[in-house]
């Protein structure tokens, strides 16, 4: 039995999320500041035209291509788009960043440009593991839905075409399904090995966390 399996196990004799009732009130908003710093590096004209998730596709590539992963980044520059890009933009491994601040400045250019978006945070069901991952979603108003983005592969998933959202994801891998990938996905400008992907996501799609203000 491969990861995958277990792990896709754990999604689908869980697949159900406890409902509190109590409402969550969502706030969507970028410092004036910052969204004019986000200007000065054209995001507007990065976005381009045309739909919510065509306009946040783009963004997703640029994030993806002109800054670098690296999962073992101590955190010492602040999560915010201009910390960020001045450390990190075209500047290669040595100023590479993690999943969480890829994530945070992509949720910020795509709130700069108009959209809802948010950085959500992927847990794995065991205590004890303390690797998770950190992505973003933006709401496309022509789908009436969520998509999830994912700026360190700079990935996004469909089924039949469709992109989907976060929900949709762990749905499929719950029930052993592979989402087709985004052609220009990579991870730091290598190919992605999907099967290596699915069981990482397969593991960190137990539950999920983000804060009501973005």
């Amino acid at each position: 039995m491969s990861e995958l399996d277990i792990f896709a196990g754990l999604l689908r004799v869980n697949s159900k999320f406890c409902d509190t009732g109590d409402p969550v009130q969502m706030e969507y908003r970028v410092n004036a500041d910052d969204r004019d710093y986000l200007m000065e590096y054209g995001i507007r004209e990065i976005a381009g035209t045309g739909t919510d998730f065509a306009r946040a596709a783009r963004l997703l590539n640029w994030v993806a291509t002109h800054l670098t992963h690296d999962g073992n980044f101590d955190g010492h520059i602040a999560p915010t788009a201009p910390d960020l890009l001045a450390y990190a933009y075209d500047k290669g491994a040595t100023h590479g960043i993690n999943c969480r601040c890829l994530a945070a400045l992509l949720t910020e250019c795509l709130l700069a440009c108009g959209m809802k978006a948010r950085t959500v945070y992927l847990f794995p069901m065991s205590p004890y593991d303390g690797d998770n991952h950190v992505v973003t979603e933006v709401y496309a108003a022509e789908l009436s839905g969520w998509v999830m983005l994912d700026p360190t592969y700079g990935l996004y998933l469909m089924t039949d075409g469709h992109p989907l959202s976060i929900a949709e994801i762990r749905s499929a891998l719950a029930n052993r399904k592979s989402p087709a990938l985004n052609p220009e996905a990579h991870y730091n400008g290598n190919p992605v090995d999907a099967d290596a992907l699915f069981s990482y996501y397969a593991k960190d799609f137990y539950s999920f966390q983000l804060l009501t203000v973005q």
